[in-house]
């Protein structure tokens, strides 16, 4: 099926940020609004901001404008791109196809937290963080192809540069 026009404006991380932002906003408005208080909130990456606007720490217009700004300035990095391999992340790194590459690429280790079948129960899973998106395709074609799933696809994964 091809992409709607939508779904390719959401491709746009300062579009796709802001609209996840509005989401987990509304919906901690939602449960707010059947009586559910949260007594502590946390987050991850952009999470942090919601949790922090719902706290109290700064406002909704000021958080709109800190994930906009946010969005903007991630959209200016150069593209990258991020999978997960069904590998350990040393098995992974031992048998990297792509050469010297492997030095450009951050490869993590990560658990698959929910079971998404018994099969894949507790599996290792490698994220990688890759600096361009046809080395994730390539990566995707190499461990596809033996049975390893590559979940975690997304169009804008953007290394920090020490």
């Amino acid at each position: 099926a091809e992409p709607s026009a939508a779904g390719e404006r959401l491709q746009r991380i300062e579009l796709a940020l802001i609209t996840l932002f509005i989401t987990e906003y509304a919906l901690a408005q939602l449960w707010q609004s059947f009586g559910v208080t949260p007594k502590a909130l946390i987050g991850h990456s952009l999470g942090e901001y919601t949790a922090a606007c719902l706290a109290g720490v700064f406002s909704l217009e000021d958080a709109l404008r800190l994930v906009a700004s946010r969005g903007r300035l991630m959209a200016r990095l150069p593209p990258g791109a991020m999978l997960g391999v069904q590998l350990p992340a040393d098995e992974l790194r031992a048998e990297w196809p792509f050469g010297d590459l492997v030095d450009a690429v951050e490869i993590k280790v990560a658990r698959i937290p929910v079971p998404i079948s018994r099969a894949t129960a507790d599996l290792p899973m490698a994220q990688c963080v890759l600096p361009h998106p046809a080395l994730a395709r390539a990566v995707r074609a190499r461990w596809s192809g033996r049975g390893r799933t590559c979940g975690v696809d997304v169009a804008w994964a953007h290394r920090g540069r020490p």
